[in-house]
């Protein structure tokens, strides 16, 4: 397993795998040129040249950042994947300086945990997130979870899993 940033031959990969995530209700739905329009944003897992999984880490406020479209191939689940795209933006975040990192989920908020996130309120998110939230048609079906975390005690405790290739 690899892990990168993105590239433009990407996207088709992310869309994919943003679409499989947004129909079973997990993600917000993401189209190539959204894609496209933040693909500075995004890291990749790869496995002997194909995509396996995604995850976006975008600035919210200057010290904030928030992670977004994480998604791992169905089939290459429980495999670590999201663990490295999560510890890896993390490290990224921490590098830039970020002094938290945010997510929202519905339904992996245990696997946040499990990664040093605590719940914290949506008054964390700005207005325009939670507006982006509320837009998707699956927004009212299940419970959504917000997560914090300091991406410095990352740094320091965790071991780098996979250096970020270029």
């Amino acid at each position: 397993m690899q892990l990168r940033e993105a590239r433009e031959g990407d996207v088709p990969a992310i869309v994919a795998l943003i679409a499989s995530g947004a129909e079973a209700g997990l993600l917000l739905p993401r189209d190539a040129q959204s894609v496209r329009a933040h693909l500075e944003d995004f890291a990749v897992t790869e496995e002997d040249g194909v995509v396996i999984g995604c995850a976006a880490l975008t600035p919210l406020k200057p010290d904030v950042a928030e992670i977004r479209s994480l998604i791992v191939r169905e089939d290459q689940r429980g495999r670590g994947v999201g663990r490295v795209l999560v510890r890896a933006l993390l490290r990224h975040a921490s590098e830039i300086g970020y002094d938290e990192v945010v997510a929202i989920t519905k339904g992996a908020a245990g696997f946040y945990a499990g990664l040093g996130f605590a719940e914290t309120s949506f008054d964390r998110f700005p207005p325009d997130v939670l507006r982006e939230c509320a837009a998707c048609p699956r927004y009212s079906s299940g419970r959504r979870t917000g997560l914090v975390r300091s991406p410095a005690a990352q740094a320091s405790t965790e071991t780098r899993e996979l250096e970020w290739r270029r």
